[in-house]
């Protein structure tokens, strides 16, 4: 819990979810639109892959590199 607690502030905590609620109700939204049962399944894989790397580039970034191009300045 330390951890987390060194790498993510209470906005991350508390927004992130709201975030990933909003953004998937508007996947929902979207993919109920088209009548093709694939089509519905692509909406919900994209969505999922997208959050999936989105989560593995940020791990990747901090943990890595060490945070991003503009944070090397000051972590020197």
């Amino acid at each position: 819990m330390l951890l987390a607690l060194r790498f993510f502030s209470f906005n991350d905590i508390f927004l992130v979810p709201i975030c990933l609620l909003l953004l998937y109700a508007i996947v929902r939204n979207r993919a109920e639109r088209p009548q093709n049962a694939a089509l519905k399944k692509i909406y919900y894989r994209g969505f999922y892959y997208k959050v999936l790397f989105v989560f593995a580039y940020t791990i990747i970034t901090e943990f890595v590199f060490k945070g991003g191009d503009t944070d090397c300045i000051t972590r020197q």
